[in-house]
């Protein structure tokens, strides 16, 4: 496989995880507030299931460093996709219901973050000298679009389906 086709597999596939992430962190806020009516303690929620990924980044930034970056993607990926499955079928009216919510939100949060370090490091691998500029532009624009539209979705589809449909 050639470089040029690696590296825009490697910006499909960011922008892919990216706008699944950027959907799951809108909705989940909007659910809790939803589900709880306090912006209070959806905030909390949100913050409490950022605060592990924050203080174990540099360990999983190692992690990533010793093992093959494009099995890293891949298992990140698949690890964010089962999460999502078990979340999907815990049935709401389980005591531990948002307990296992702000779990996955935790596991989701640490998969994109090493999924994040991992596609980085790839890129840099991946594109040649000469074309840094080239691609770190296209890939700029496909974050920062993706950013955009993805919560902005998340949103509109939340307010139109409901937590379990849209998740």
């Amino acid at each position: 496989m050639n470089s040029k086709k690696n590296v825009w597999l490697l910006l499909v596939g960011r922008c892919v995880s990216k706008f699944g992430s950027a959907f799951y962190l809108i909705v989940f806020p909007l659910y809790i507030l939803e589900t709880t009516g306090s912006l209070v303690k959806s905030g909390f929620f949100f913050s409490v299931s950022s605060l592990p990924v924050l203080l174990i980044t540099p360990l999983i930034g190692l992690a990533v460093e010793k093992n093959n970056r494009k099995w890293v993607l891949v298992f990140c990926d698949f690890a964010t996709a089962m999460i999502y499955s078990f979340l999907l079928v815990i049935p709401e009216k389980f005591n531990g219901y948002m307990f296992c919510l702000l779990l996955g939100t935790m596991l989701i949060d640490g998969m994109d973050n090493a999924f994040e370090i991992s596609s980085k490091m790839i890129f840099s691998e991946l594109v040649p000298a000469e074309l840094i500029e080239k691609y770190n532009g296209i890939k700029s624009i496909l974050d920062n679009g993706t950013a955009v539209i993805a919560p902005a979705l998340g949103t509109a589809l939340f307010g139109i389906w409901g937590f379990k449909i849209v998740y």
